[in-house]
């Protein structure tokens, strides 16, 4: 028993020591991996966003991953800064979502990051805004079920939000 745990653990060593699961050793891949978005892909749109001066707004999101994550939630962002965030059954504590990009600024910056630490996104954008209308993050492309796919239901600016709103207390 033991030997066979050391070769299963042998084979999820990186090559040459041995070979990802299920891939046969020498193989080469049918076509090549996903490029996705590029760096300079995510800094036009980023650039894009910010020229519109939205920075209060409020918009639904759904998360697809293996995290469970309440999905949809609807966001209320003031002035750059997450201020509610509920779903179907109310509030959601927004410190229990401080792991998954709130704000349209997040999503830039957890691509950006996802792509510094030699992961995958791919992402669309709306061509007037530049703001995200779906984005997946992969930031470990050779692994299973650490993707974070996120789509944008609807969007709504909300010019008389502002910086006197409060935002939701966190945890004391």
């Amino acid at each position: 028993m033991s030997a066979s745990v050391a070769l299963a653990a042998c084979s999820l060593l990186p090559p040459p020591f041995g070979t990802m699961p299920g891939t046969i050793p020498g193989a080469v891949p049918a076509s090549p991996a996903p490029t996705g978005t590029t760096r300079d892909e995510i800094a036009t749109q980023r650039a894009r966003w910010r020229a519109t001066g939205i920075d209060s707004y409020r918009w639904t999101i759904s998360y697809m991953c293996e995290c469970g994550l309440p999905s949809p939630i609807q966001v209320t962002v003031a002035d750059g800064t997450v201020m509610a965030v509920t779903d179907a059954n109310g509030r959601v504590p927004i410190a229990s979502l401080s792991f998954v990009p709130l704000t349209v600024e997040a999503m830039y910056e957890k691509a950006r990051l996802t792509l510094d630490h030699g992961g995958i996104v791919t992402a669309e954008w709306n061509p007037i805004t530049g703001r995200p209308i779906s984005i997946t993050f992969d930031p470990l492309p050779q692994a299973i079920d650490d993707e974070l796919m996120v789509s944008v239901g609807s969007f709504q600016p909300m010019p008389e939000l502002g910086p006197s709103t409060t935002p939701e207390p966190g945890p004391s």
